[in-house]
């Protein structure tokens, strides 16, 4: 008795700690974008306007191919640029 209640305490820690991973996971993907999205903003004077317009679009297309993030904190990381 006492080695199957170890056995589900074990598989509810394991399945907490994967879910904890996987929202750490994402908050790195969150930080990275919007350190980028912020060194864009910063230099955008210095970039010509072709260049900063490809920085644009390859920053929007990566905030909307992030792995682990929901669709409406995409949506919301996209919403950056208004």
């Amino acid at each position: 008795m006492v080695l199957a209640i170890e056995a589900v305490e074990f598989e509810v820690l394991a399945e907490a700690l994967s879910r904890s991973k996987e929202k750490l996971e994402s908050l790195k993907d969150l930080n990275e974008y919007a350190v980028s999205f912020q060194m864009l903003m910063y230099n955008r004077a210095n970039l010509p306007p072709q260049r900063l317009l490809q920085k644009q679009v390859e920053l929007l297309q990566s905030a909307l191919r992030l792995k682990y993030a929901q669709w409406n904190t995409r949506v919301r990381l996209v919403h950056l640029f208004d």
